[in-house]
């Protein structure tokens, strides 16, 4: 697969994911650190079964861009809750038809393919952020601050 950088790359590896076909992406950003850091790789599969909480997937987000969160939550109603380990606010829901593919192993530099750690433990990962972002958004509400649609 050629070098994904560029919109027609993410899209090339969307459209492949979509057809059933695994790809091998670089991450780029901080928002997943301490786990993915800016130029590991990442092996993403189509989904065999629906995304689950501490799943990490690549999904379309509502504007059409594409994004690599961690799974914070998954509705009976048919949408999921994402956020970046590094980020202190949940990204907006989307349906789960938009998810397109989950990462199945993770290569740091020049290191071996290592698989994603075990279910159950990144289910907690995904509860404690859950909890880290409430708690935050808390704090700063305590503090004064208010989201921008209410400064209105």
């Amino acid at each position: 697969m050629p070098a994904e950088r560029g919109r027609a790359g993410r899209e090339l590896a969307a459209a492949l994911l979509r057809r059933g076909v695994a790809v091998r992406v670089t991450v780029h950003g901080a928002s997943m650190r301490p786990w993915l850091r800016d130029g590991d790789r990442v092996e993403l599969e189509p989904l065999s079964r629906p995304a689950a909480p501490g799943d990490v997937i690549l999904g379309r987000d509502p504007a059409g861009g594409l994004r690599l969160h961690r799974v914070v939550h998954a509705g009976g109603d048919g949408r999921v809750q994402t956020r970046g380990d590094a980020l202190w606010r949940m990204d907006p829901a989307i349906d789960a038809a938009r998810v397109l593919g989950r990462v199945r192993r993770v290569r740091r530099g020049g290191g071996p393919w290592r698989p994603v750690g075990m279910p159950r433990v990144q289910a907690l990962r995904a509860l404690l952020g859950r909890a880290d972002s409430a708690l935050r958004y808390a704090g700063l509400r305590l503090l004064g601050w208010r989201p921008a649609a209410a400064r209105r």
